[in-house]
C-alpha cells in the first residue's frame, strides 16, 4: 500500500454549510467498536429497561387497575426491541420522533393483542380499556424520551476522523457537513496519492493525521470515533489492527459501505462462508401501505376539491379576466411506471406560451447560461401572466391537480411529476422515480422547488422514492406549509 504522508496541520476554518440542502442520506456504515468513553446517550435499551424498571416500582406501591396496566405497559421493551430487530436495528438516538411514535404505536398494537389474550386466562381489573389507554401512554412516553435525550447529544457531536482514500474521505467530509449530527468531522487521515488542489478545497479547517500508526495518538488527544472507507489503500489486515486501536482507546470504528441514500431497515449483517456482508434488502413498500396511501390521499383529493371549491371558482374567474386563453392548462405527464396522463393546472402563462419555449431557450443558451439538467425554468419568465406570478408565488395554481389525486393518476406526496421528453434523457438509475406516483408536493417542494439544481432535484425524487414511508409523506405535508408561506423557489 502506498501512502503519502501529510504533516499534521489544522487548516484555516471551513466556511459554514449551505443553510440549505437536499436531504440524502450518508454512505451507510457499520459500527464495529464499542461504546464511547466519555459520555454515555441513551440507546433504546437503556429507555426499554429505564420504562420497564419504572413499571416495576410502581407495581410495587399501586393496585388494581393502575398495577395491570403498568405491568402490561412493561411488555412494551420486548415488543420495541423486536420491531426495532425487524426493521434492521434501527435506534431510538437515530430515529426521529415521528418513527419513535410509530414504533411506539406498532408495539401498542401488539400489546393490544397481548392484552386480549392474557385476559382470557387473568382478571386484569374491570377496566381494560383503561388499562390500553394507560399502557399506551407509557409506551409513547417512553419513545419520547429515547429521542428527546438523543437529541440533547447531537448538540454535543463528537469528533470523528475520516481515513481513507483522499477522494472517498473529500466526499465523506462533505456528506457529513450536509447533515450535522451527533459525530462531526475533525480530522482526515489521507490514503494512497494525495491531490493536494482537491484537498486544500475538501478539509479546510481539518487536522490531518499522517498515516495510520498515528491514529492511536489523536485518539487519545480526545477523539471518539474513527470512520474508515475501505479501499485498495486499506487491506482487510490494516483494518483489522485498526478495530483494535480504536477499541483499546474506548473510542467507536465506523466501516463505510459506499451505499448511499438506502435507510437501515434494509440492510442486514449475515456471515456467507466466513465473510462478514450486509445484505441489502428490498425498498419496495408493503401492499397494504400502498393502498392506505392511494385510499387515504383519493379520499382527501375529493374533500380537499368539495372544501376549496369556493376559492377555486375565484381563481378561475381571476385567470379568465387577467388574460386571453383557457383557464385550466393541460399537459401529457408522465406517471406510476411510465404511464402518460393529463396533469391539470390554473393557467399561469400566457396562452401560447409552450411555443415561445425554443426561441427562449437559444436565448438563454446564447447568453452563455447553462441549462440545469433537462429543465427549463427562468426567474423571470416572460411569458407568466400578472395573476399567474401570484398563483405559483402562493402555489394555488396546484390546486386543480386535486382532480388527478382523486383519479389515482397523483398523490399528494410525490416525486415532481416529469414531463415526456425529460424521461427520455433519464439514465437507467433514474428511472427509480417512476416506481412511485408523482405528487402535488413532496422532497423538492419544501427543499427549494425551483431554486435547486437539476442534481438536487433528481437526488431528491430518488430518495423519497427509496425511503417512502406514510410518516414521512405526512412530514412532507407539514413542512409543505411552511415552504408555501416562504415562498422560496415559486417563480
Amino acid at each position: 500500500m502506498t501512502t503519502t504522508l501529510v504533516p499534521p496541520v489544522a487548516l484555516a476554518p471551513a466556511p459554514a454549510p449551505a443553510p440549505q440542502a437536499p436531504p440524502a442520506a450518508a454512505p451507510a456504515a457499520a459500527r464495529v467498536s464499542g461504546p464511547g468513553r466519555r459520555r454515555v446517550r441513551p440507546g433504546p435499551v437503556t429507555v426499554d429497561v429505564a420504562t420497564a424498571v419504572a413499571a416495576v416500582l410502581v407495581v410495587v406501591v399501586a393496585d388494581g387497575p393502575v398495577r395491570a396496566a403498568v405491568v402490561a405497559a412493561a411488555c412494551w421493551p420486548v415488543l420495541g426491541s423486536v420491531s426495532r430487530w425487524r426493521h434492521g436495528g434501527d435506534t431510538v438516538e437515530a430515529a426521529a420522533p415521528g418513527a419513535a411514535v410509530a414504533t411506539a404505536g406498532r408495539a401498542g398494537t401488539a400489546l393490544a393483542f397481548v392484552l386480549l389474550l392474557v385476559d382470557v386466562f387473568l382478571d386484569l381489573g374491570p377496566h381494560p380499556r383503561h388499562l390500553l389507554v394507560l399502557a399506551a401512554l407509557l409506551a409513547v412516553l417512553g419513545a419520547l424520551a429515547g429521542t428527546t435525550a438523543a437529541r440533547v447529544a447531537r448538540r454535543h457531536p463528537g469528533p470523528l476522523l475520516v481515513l481513507g482514500p483522499t477522494d472517498q474521505v473529500v466526499g465523506a467530509v462533505a456528506e457529513l457537513a450536509r447533515q450535522p449530527g451527533r459525530w462531526t468531522p475533525a480530522a482526515v487521515c489521507l490514503l494512497g496519492a494525495v491531490d493536494r488542489t482537491t484537498v486544500a478545497r475538501g478539509i479546510e479547517g481539518l487536522v490531518v493525521v499522517p498515516s495510520l500508526d498515528d491514529v492511536g495518538g489523536w485518539l487519545s488527544t480526545g477523539g471518539r470515533g474513527v470512520l474508515a472507507l475501505p479501499g485498495a489503500c486499506l487491506h482487510a489486515a490494516e483494518l483489522r489492527d485498526l478495530g483494535r486501536v480504536v477499541g483499546g482507546a474506548g473510542a467507536r470504528l465506523f466501516v463505510g459501505t459506499g451505499l448511499v441514500d438506502l435507510p437501515l431497515r434494509h440492510l442486514r449483517s449475515e456471515a456467507l462462508g466466513g465473510l462478514r456482508v450486509l445484505r441489502v434488502g428490498s425498498s419496495r413498500p408493503s401492499p397494504v401501505a400502498r393502498a392506505a396511501k392511494v385510499t387515504v390521499e383519493r379520499g382527501a383529493a375529493v374533500l380537499g376539491l368539495i372544501v376549496l371549491l369556493p376559492l377555486l371558482l375565484v381563481v378561475a374567474a381571476a385567470v379568465r379576466r387577467d388574460s386571453a386563453g383557457p383557464v385550466l392548462f393541460r399537459q401529457t405527464r408522465v406517471g406510476l411506471h411510465g404511464e402518460p396522463f393529463t396533469m391539470v393546472k390554473f393557467r399561469t402563462m400566457h396562452h401560447g406560451a409552450e411555443a415561445r419555449r425554443a426561441a427562449l431557450e437559444d436565448a438563454v443558451r446564447s447568453s452563455g447560461s447553462q441549462p440545469r439538467g433537462v429543465l427549463f425554468k427562468l426567474t423571470a419568465d416572460p411569458r407568466v401572466t400578472r395573476v399567474g406570478r401570484a398563483l405559483r408565488r402562493w402555489s394555488l395554481d396546484e390546486l386543480p391537480q386535486l382532480v388527478n389525486v382523486a383519479r389515482g393518476e397523483m398523490a399528494l406526496v410525490g416525486p415532481r411529476p416529469a414531463l415526456p421528453a425529460e424521461v427520455v434523457q433519464y439514465p437507467v438509475a433514474m428511472r427509480r422515480r417512476l416506481t412511485v406516483r408523482p405528487g402535488i408536493t413532496g422532497l423538492w417542494q419544501v427543499s427549494g422547488r425551483s431554486d435547486l439544481s437539476w442534481e438536487e432535484t433528481v437526488r431528491l425524487d430518488l430518495h423519497y422514492a427509496d425511503h417512502w414511508s406514510l410518516d414521512l409523506d405526512l412530514r412532507i405535508l407539514v413542512r409543505t406549509v411552511g415552504a408555501v408561506v416562504s415562498h422560496r423557489g415559486a417563480y
